[in-house]
């Protein structure tokens, strides 16, 4: 093999770019000198790199043309990243001055510090900089923002009041057949199954099911069994338990994510209105709620979306998905790293640590399929918006794959 075609990890070439172009000092940098994680994620690649335009300077390994083309474009960029810098500085001055807690700096600030640097020019060319930063924080933290911090000692003090309303509210919903509501939600999702067309799926019906789900020992399996599919699960008890106040273990499934957690992804939709015991009380009323949703069309799509969900089985060697689950899993199968993994399967041999991981997330895509679609709607419930059932339910599919992706670049770059 010649020197021309070497291929060298994206990660070395923009940490010789970044050094070469004198940023290994800059608060953009790591202790190492190479550039922050965040600063690739927030700047280089976004707004420089650009990987949509660019898609060959995005690759894991990067031949010598693709090198040399970063390297000249992280040159070019130097003095405008010097200027980031800076303003990023300030920006960190007025944070500190105003006491403010919530969110991560270099993510809220990194893009807004690149946004002055073009706008504004270098901070020393600024008479006043710290007013320029001021209404710069003016628009990233509104006055209505609430401070986790004050989430959490607000629910500290009411713990046992909220838990011990949630109990209630458990043992004292609406008595409904779990059958009936099966059988249903079944026949208005069966043509969804066979048909790929559009479901018409009784709104009570719906309800009914997700209260069903709080006193009846497997209703999902129930409709899963009706509708000749895999089960999946939305907790990791069945029935479902009420959610804890604090974060206690694992919240990997969508029902089991505390009050806690629900309340501060409330807050990170954007600026709210009311007190931090008002914003409490919205979430704990919708955690009260079938699905722990509000709006009805938002119910019906994550019971869509857990039929579609045990249908995605990309590593299988036959696809027995139906409906538009058989076309998710159908672009599943025919990515790379599926593939990878279904041959590895098929052969029978050891498997590198790296690439078992990959198999088994693969193996259990169903669940941060559901996790992910959850918190999309209830995000969705909390801005009252309402989106296609069809574009949520294929667009989360590609996000997890996406996800995995990016986990296997990273590997490769840490393994090269």
């Amino acid at each position: 093999m010649t020197s021309d075609s070497v291929t060298l990890p994206r990660r070395v070439v923009l940490d010789q770019a970044w050094r070469s172009a004198g940023l290994a000092d800059s608060v953009l940098s790591g202790r190492d000198g190479a550039p922050l994680a965040r600063t690739v994620k927030c700047l280089i690649d976004p707004l420089i790199v650009r990987p949509k335009l660019h898609p060959e300077l995005a690759r894991p390994l990067l031949g010598p043309d693709a090198a040399a083309q970063l390297t000249a474009l992280i040159a070019d960029h130097a003095q405008l990243l010097w200027a980031t810098d800076r303003w990023y500085g300030v920006l960190k001055q007025v944070r500190r001055a105003r006491g403010i807690r919530s969110g991560n700096p270099q993510e809220l600030y990194f893009p807004r510090a690149w946004e002055l640097a073009h706008s504004h020019g270098p901070v020393a060319d600024q008479p006043s900089p710290g007013v320029v930063a001021a209404q710069t924080l003016d628009d990233v933290h509104p006055s209505g923002d609430l401070d986790p911090a004050e989430v959490t000692t607000h629910l500290d003090a009411v713990r046992d009041d909220l838990a011990c309303r949630l109990a209630t509210a458990w043992t004292t919903g609406p008595a409904v057949d779990p059958d009936v509501a099966v059988a249903a939600v079944a026949a208005g999702i069966g043509v969804l199954v066979e048909e790929s067309g559009k479901p018409h799926l009784d709104k009570e019906a719906v309800a009914h099911l997700g209260e069903a789900l709080k006193s009846h020992r497997g209703a999902l399996a129930a409709l899963a069994s009706a509708l000749d599919v895999p089960a999946v699960a939305l907790s990791a008890h069945d029935p479902v338990d009420p959610p804890s106040i604090m974060p206690a273990g694992d919240e990997m499934l969508p029902l089991d994510r505390s009050l806690r957690t629900r309340v501060l992804a409330a807050l990170r939709r954007g600026p709210v209105d009311g007190s931090v015991d008002e914003i409490v009380e919205t979430e704990l009323d919708r955690a009260r709620a079938p699905f722990g949703l509000h709006d009805p069309e938002l119910r019906a799509t994550l019971v869509i979306g857990v039929v579609i969900a045990g249908q995605l089985r990309p590593l299988a060697t036959t696809s027995t998905a139906r409906g538009p689950a058989r076309e998710i899993e159908a672009r599943l199968r025919k990515e790379a790293y599926v593939l990878h993994s279904r041959r590895l399967l098929a052969e029978g041999g050891p498997i590198h640590p790296v690439q078992q991981q990959v198999v088994d997330a693969l193996g259990s895509f169903a669940q941060p399929y559901l996790s992910r679609l959850w918190v999309r709607l209830h995000g969705l419930d909390v801005t009252d918006d309402v989106q296609d059932w069809h574009t949520l339910v294929t667009g989360i599919a590609r996000s997890v794959s996406l996800d995995q992706r990016t986990r296997i670049r990273t590997a490769l770059e840490r393994a090269a």
